[in-house]
């Protein structure tokens, strides 16, 4: 699996401002208890430092009136900073950088518990984004750092930067010592070969070209947001957006229990409807075979009376023909008595008994 290095950087333009991402690094404010995942330590909820702190130190919960740890005092670190240089503040000009110097949680996990300090990639992380904090800015810019483990997400280190500068202000000819975030990230992008800065994108080569030779020659280079064109997502936001969706997921999956549950009974149903269809079908088929043998007898009916209605009509003309032509023959033999020589011969052989008179239908002569 690849894994990937990325930064996020926002200018911190106020002290008051400085002093709420204090208040979010001592877990009080409202994004910070609303992150809390399930089993934190309260006493281990983040580790992180201040300049002039050997190794981080870790951060439990504290109440809101308690004084600050020290480990994420950034008011004082920044006093001290000012102090320490005798830099002075830029009116209108932003105090600070917060930079987020992120590594692919998978890569935290290869070696451990992602949230585990006593984790060596957890150490080397928090480590080498200090070191590269203090050698991209210059020594002691870096006030101070901060690993949340109180959160579901991981491998983030949030540095708080202050980067001085000596420059020419007002009718001064001398050049002072200046707190300066743009400066900064102009020599930046300078050491890369740029003229000044433009976008954090100089932040990036810088942190992936440490992060390759300090902790991973495997580690890749994220892609800039004017490439991917993705839009960052403030954490209290996406945990919304999450909580909504684990909402939408846990209603589906309820849905499908139910589903699973239903699942016997509408095979039992589905069955029992097959079995009535092919039972009504079969019924059917059935009623149509005896419809048509019904019908084939009707027909064989018809047919028997058609034979026998042609042979009464043949009987009947034939009986016609024949009664026709006994009536010829009796014409005939009528005017046959009238001939001379009929009379000579029944004068020598006797006068035939006269027939009697035809009765019945012409369908039944009697001859």
């Amino acid at each position: 699996m690849a894994h990937f290095s990325c930064i996020r950087a926002r200018r911190i333009k106020t002290v008051q401002a400085l002093r709420r991402y204090s208040e979010h690094g001592a877990r009080r404010d409202r994004s910070a208890r609303a992150g809390l995942r399930e089993g934190v330590d309260p006493r281990v909820r983040a580790i992180g430092g201040v300049a002039g702190m050997a190794k981080p130190a870790r951060i439990g919960t504290t109440a809101k009136g308690e004084p600050l740890p020290k480990a994420v005092d950034y008011v004082k670190a920044f006093k001290a900073r000012k102090a320490a240089t005798g830099a002075r503040e830029r009116k209108g000009s932003a105090v600070a950088l917060s930079v987020l110097a992120i590594i692919s949680p998978e890569w935290v996990r290869e070696a451990g518990d992602l949230h585990d300090p006593s984790n060596p990639r957890v150490q080397a992380l928090v480590k080498q984004a200090r070191a590269w904090g203090e050698k991209t800015f210059g020594k002691g810019s870096v006030i101070g750092w901060r690993l949340d483990l109180d959160e579901e997400g991981g491998g983030v280190v949030d540095l708080i930067i202050v980067p001085v500068h000596d420059l020419r202000l007002g009718r001064n000819p001398e050049p002072r010592p200046t707190v300066s975030v743009t400066r900064g990230l102009d020599a930046v992008a300078q050491g890369l070969g740029k003229k000044r800065f433009e976008t954090f994108s100089c932040l990036q080569d810088s942190w992936h070209s440490w992060a390759v030779k300090k902790l991973d020659p495997e580690i890749e280079r994220g892609e800039d947001r004017a490439v991917t064109g993705r839009q960052y997502i403030e954490p209290a936001a996406y945990r919304a957006k999450m909580a909504a969706l684990e909402g939408e997921r846990d209603a589906l999956q309820e849905e499908r229990d139910q589903l699973a549950d239903e699942l016997p009974r509408l095979k039992l149903e589905t069955n029992r409807i097959q079995t009535a269809c092919e039972a009504a079908q079969a019924a059917e088929r059935q009623a149509l075979e005896r419809e048509r043998q019904a019908l084939e007898r009707e027909r064989q009916a018809l047919d028997r009376e058609r034979v026998a209605n042609a042979a009464a009509d043949a009987a009947e003309r034939e009986a016609a023909r024949l009664w026709g032509w006994a009536s010829d023959l009796k014409d005939w033999a009528a005017r046959a008595r009238r001939w001379p020589l009929w009379r000579k011969l029944t004068a020598d052989i006797g006068e035939p008994p006269a027939e009697p008179e035809p009765s019945g239908s012409p369908a039944g002569p009697a001859f």
